[in-house]
């Protein structure tokens, strides 16, 4: 079965998969989960920042997600449906990303599950910035 990569499709199979702390499959999923889950069903194969970092807390004081990110991705301006949308948390370090859909929705996984926001909602000093992968594009 091919399936057509749109919006609607994200939507319809992640919208309400629970949180899971670390999770990578549909019982559960943290936003970085999320993320690879989208990606794999693009046909991209992304880095888990949770193997490069097995301690628990390690992530917590790095911008792991920047620091591998240049390899894959390039920071943009505008974004469209499936680049990456990165927030910070108060002491400036990443800590939630989230997949764009149109009009300046994401659909992201938090303690409330797989749901999705609007970027104008959240604050802006939170938002870091928006990133494509160097081959998206070329797959969708």
């Amino acid at each position: 079965v091919i399936y057509i990569m749109t919006e609607q499709f994200i939507i319809h199979k992640y919208l309400g998969i629970p949180y899971k702390h670390q999770g990578r499959d549909m019982t559960g999923l943290d936003c970085y989960g999320l993320i690879i889950l989208i990606y794999k069903d693009l046909g991209i194969k992304l880095f888990d920042i949770e193997d490069n970092y097995s301690v628990d807390w390690a992530w917590k004081d790095r911008n792991i997600f920047l620091e591998n990110a240049h390899k894959d991705f390039k920071e943009i301006i505008k974004p469209k449906l499936f680049d990456i949308v990165a927030f910070k948390n108060s002491r400036g370090i990443i800590n939630h990303l989230g997949i764009m859909l149109n009009g300046y929705r994401f659909i992201n996984t938090g303690r409330a599950g797989t749901i999705v926001g609007k970027v104008s909602y959240v604050k802006k000093e939170k938002l870091v910035g928006f990133y494509r992968h160097k081959g998206l594009y070329d797959k969708v």
